[in-house]
């Protein structure tokens, strides 16, 4: 077997489904395939191949000393370690998930282009819906993105694949969740996003910017930014970007 291509971001301690969803959308991107190391251990921790960095890039204590092209990233308010590692180890122009990152950056003095999430490549769905999904809407017996904080990498990866899939399938879905949203938008299932309380606005500050309403039933096709976000990993990586069927396991 070849060497692994990049590296890209595993979770532990995670209790959101949507951190495996986004892996599994920009490993599908990649060429051949990819490693994988700990979020929590991003940029403390040399990788065997590039690692492209997608997502929350979470709350890991300590100075980052190794690079990464960031494809896609939230940044919060007050996050300072995290704005040194892409102030200094950027490998390219910071690729922002949505207008607050983007203005968060450049506020800092840095370049960042927004090219939404990885979430938005993934591949229209043609086949027959039926149903109506309810995941963390505060309907009773509704779905959850909440995992078990011990749950493992494996386990993730394959409970994201399935979520995908019955995302694909629905003819609705009801949710409080970023990322159930946005890749309802890239597989065409109609939905209805409604932010729970504790939601910070500027995390869903993408939706707006696609024209997604709060609390009503719609599918905007978020093609022109998903095209965006995949000239920007062809344009960072210099490579052609073929986007896979499925996507391989990125191994630990």
């Amino acid at each position: 077997m070849n060497a692994p291509r990049h590296s890209v971001l595993a979770y532990r301690r995670s209790r959101n489904l949507g951190d495996a969803m986004q892996t599994y959308a920009l490993a599908r991107l990649l060429p051949e395939y990819s490693s994988a190391i700990y979020r929590d251990r991003a940029g403390l921790d040399e990788t065997a191949a590039p690692l492209v960095v997608n997502g929350w890039l979470g709350l890991n204590p300590g100075r980052k000393k190794y690079p990464a092209t960031f494809a896609g990233v939230f940044i919060g308010a007050d996050d300072e370690d995290n704005i040194h590692w892409l102030s200094e180890l950027s490998a390219t122009v910071i690729g922002a998930r949505d207008p607050f990152t983007q203005q968060r950056l450049e506020s800092a003095g840095l370049p960042a282009k927004m090219i939404g999430c990885a979430t938005l490549t993934l591949p229209r769905y043609l086949g027959d819906r039926r149903g109506i999904l309810h995941i963390d809407d505060g309907t009773p017996n509704c779905l959850t993105q909440d995992i078990p904080v011990d749950m493992s990498w494996e386990k993730q990866w394959e409970l994201a694949e399935l979520r995908i899939k019955q995302l694909s399938r629905a003819a609705l879905v009801s949710t409080g969740r970023l990322h159930i949203s946005l890749p309802c938008l890239a597989l065409g299932t109609p939905v209805i996003c409604q932010p729970r309380g504790y939601q910070l606005a500027e995390r869903f500050s993408l939706l707006s910017a696609l024209g997604v309403p709060t609390g009503e039933a719609v599918w905007k096709d978020p093609a022109p930014l998903a095209q965006e976000y995949i000239q920007f990993l062809e344009d960072a990586l210099r490579v052609p970007i073929r986007p896979l069927p499925e996507p391989r396991f990125p191994v630990l």
